[in-house]
């Protein structure tokens, strides 16, 4: 499989998806890395917070490219049934 979207999404190169994040995310991110560094952590709680946060990210985008595939996958059966409910 190869495909490339210009637009902000996805892009699927050889069985690959690469999430781009779009400019939104990216603010929101630099103002929780301001409050971040705005508190009294050691450098030790500063790095696990952060280890935490990613971990928090990297599984809501998982769960969100999952449950977008299910979605796809439930509506590409709903149009192949024909007016039997069988899939043609």
């Amino acid at each position: 499989m190869s495909h490339t979207e210009d637009r902000r999404g996805p892009i699927v190169n050889d069985d690959v998806i690469e999430v781009r994040r779009t400019p939104e995310f990216t603010a929101i991110a630099h103002r929780v890395s301001g409050h971040l560094n705005s508190l009294p952590l050691t450098s030790e709680q500063h790095n696990r917070l952060v280890d935490l946060v990613v971990e928090q990210v990297t599984e809501a985008e998982a769960a969100a490219l999952q449950q977008g595939i299910h979605l796809g996958v439930q509506i590409g059966r709903s149009l192949a049934k024909d007016d039997t409910g069988l899939i043609q």
